[in-house]
């Protein structure tokens, strides 16, 4: 018989692990990370177990047992939490695109923001004092959520100095206006077909969870409706002409992956057909038909990875046919998207984050303000309208020709952008001698910045520090930095731009205090 844990244990430091490889038992999930694992104790001891939603009660199988934690798979659901639903779209859990269907959106929203303040606390060492236990912040066992960082064995572990950071107000997390079909850009994998007696001539589809096996896909429940029928034309299109799928177990085979990317606001799309070599005489045949079969799709391109490896896209890109960019419009303004540009998926949420983060700057007329990261310049066109004089610092050359093509075609005149790493163009003596910005807004990768970006960004010495941020863990860390060296958060905000998924988008204000 299994053995039965109604309650979740307390924290403590197991010697030797309570469970071994096949051991059977019921545990109550008591959180749940960005991905799709649930977190509970069995006696006192972590446990991972995927698809679990805080409040299950479940019947669980280890699998591995490590120092720290184990992990287990469900055997069976013995009773489900109230914020368990059944799932919209009929391949989950068995695709990758999404980990978090069978939980209510409310609860969501709820999970991410703990996710938030767990990382906050576990990681940054942000201290909540003793009034906020039952207020803004949330109770540890009401919202459920738990910081991925457990798996490391760092559970609940923090210095003595970080331990007098005071946590900052975190808001409710701002629901997406849409919780269904709203991303509006895929990349989706094309591979051989392996099961027998299918006659298509390649799936095409996103990776299986935590596998790298493709499951087939007519429809994705997340995708826009446009991206989703620029799929299926272009796989239709690529099928009738015999392009061969690539095989990356071999190297072998043409077409790697579909890429679509719409822009909701005018209705317009591209496709990026991503292939293993650049010879393509058919392409702009291909490309055209495409076009022909969709009118939506405004421009179809070539991007070439020649390279055996993970990475999507490669160096290269080429138009086929059509217009290289579409348009989109956010707040007011227009940009234009190029094939390999960064542009949030959620555009009415991204403008909901956007605005936020002009909310938190208070810019007037006249202040500067840097755009770290700046990408293809959406926050810095947000924050320039005001104008403030902004300048925007982007890695990417590409991106920064987008940028200031999006400045122009907006008639902001009082923006900058700057190719280079954040830390080479801040050392820049001649461009940055004389200027003290006022706010300087980040927006990294999920990575988070580089101590030495973070150093320049206390040099400095701006009245605020806006970061943006994807990814809790690297906030977490990032904003300790900071914070012990004089700059506060004391507010943050997240944002709900990836409903169905556990990642979630947050700003968060920080001011420049005393140094602690």
């Amino acid at each position: 018989m299994p053995q039965r844990l109604l309650e979740v244990a307390p924290r403590r430091n197991v010697e030797i692990p309570p469970v071994k490889v096949g051991d059977e038992f019921e545990i109550e999930i008591s959180g749940i990370t960005q991905g799709l694992d649930a977190v509970g104790r069995y006696q006192g001891f972590t446990v991972f177990v995927p698809g679990g939603v805080p409040g299950d009660i479940l019947r669980a199988k280890v699998k591995a047992v490590k120092k720290d934690y184990a992990r287990a798979e469900i055997l069976e659901v013995v009773t489900p939490s109230p914020d368990r639903v059944k799932p919209q779209c009929p391949l989950f859990p068995r695709c990758g695109g999404c980990q978090w269907q069978m939980i209510r959106y409310e609860a969501q929203l709820k999970f991410k923001r703990k996710i938030i303040i767990d990382a906050l606390e576990r990681i940054g060492g942000f201290q909540r004092s003793r009034h906020d236990e039952n207020g803004q912040h949330g109770q540890r066992n009401q919202d459920g959520g738990h910081s991925q960082q457990g798996q490391d064995g760092h559970w609940g572990r923090q210095s003595e100095h970080a331990r007098r950071l005071p946590m900052p107000l975190v808001r409710e997390t701002i629901a997406s206006k849409a919780r269904w079909y709203y991303r509006t850009k895929a990349q989706v994998p094309v591979g051989p077909v392996k099961s027998k007696g299918r006659h298509a001539s390649f799936v095409a589809g996103f990776y299986g969870m935590g596998t790298h096996e493709i499951v087939d896909m007519e429809e994705c429940a997340i995708q826009h409706p446009i991206s989703n029928r620029a799929i299926q034309v272009t796989r239709s299109v690529a099928s009738v002409w015999g392009l061969t799928p690539y095989d990356e177990s071999t190297g072998r085979g043409f077409l790697r992956h579909i890429v679509t990317r719409v822009a909701p606001s005018t209705g317009q799309a591209m496709v990026v057909l991503v292939t293993a070599k650049a010879a393509f005489k058919q392409g702009e045949l291909i490309g055209r038909e495409i076009m022909s079969r969709f009118e939506a799709v405004r421009g179809v391109s070539q991007n070439v990875n020649t390279k055996k490896t993970n990475v999507i896209l490669g160096p290269t890109t080429k138009l086929l046919a059509g217009a290289s960019r579409i348009e989109e419009v956010l707040g007011g303004l227009t940009f234009e998207i190029s094939p390999t540009s960064f542009f949030q998926v959620n555009p009415p949420m991204a403008e909901v984050l956007y605005e936020k983060v002009c909310d938190y700057a208070g810019l007037e007329h006249g202040d500067t303000a840097i755009d770290a990261y700046c990408g293809i310049g959406g926050i810095a066109l947000f924050l320039a309208r005001g104008g403030a004089r902004v300048i925007g610092i982007e890695e990417s050359r590409e991106a920064v020709k987008d940028a200031s093509r999006n400045a122009a075609r907006n008639g902001l005149q009082n923006v900058l952008f700057e190719a280079g790493t954040v830390e080479e163009v801040l050392a820049k003596p001649d461009l940055y001698a004389m200027i003290k910005p006022r706010v300087i807004v980040v927006d990294p990768p999920r990575t988070g910045c580089a101590e030495s970006v973070l150093r320049a960004f206390v040099e400095l010495a701006p009245r605020s520090i806006i970061y943006v941020s994807c990814y809790p863990a690297t906030l977490a860390r990032d904003l300790k930095f900071l914070a012990e060296r004089g700059f506060l958060p004391t507010e943050v905000t997240p944002v709900d731009l990836f409903p169905q998924t556990g990642h979630v988008e947050c700003v968060v204000n920080l001011e420049r205090k005393r140094r602690i």
